[in-house]
């Protein structure tokens, strides 16, 4: 998970989602990344479990899949202890 929040197209799409759900081609267009790209990263995204997916119906018979964050925010925190422990916390 760490590597995936270190990559910083990740975290500007990341950062488009925070605010509304859109599917891979709207993610594309309004981050200017070649959609390609951004199917790669949401996979990683949703692998990691920080991005969930689920379809849209549209007027049209059209079923898209869109993409939203499935956190408000994530803590990191290295615990004080001799094992140096990484703690996750997704919220």
């Amino acid at each position: 998970m760490l590597t995936v929040l270190a990559d910083p197209t990740c975290r500007e799409m990341l950062g488009v989602m925070s605010d509304e759900s859109l599917t891979a081609a709207e993610l594309a267009e309004a981050t200017e990344i070649p959609l390609s790209t951004v199917y790669r990263k949401l996979d990683q995204l949703i692998d990691t479990r920080l991005v969930a997916s689920t379809y849209r119906v549209g007027a049209d018979g059209k079923h898209p899949r869109q993409y939203t964050c499935n956190f408000d925010r994530i803590l990191v925190r290295l615990a004080e202890e001799k094992d140096r422990t990484l703690d996750v916390t997704i919220l």
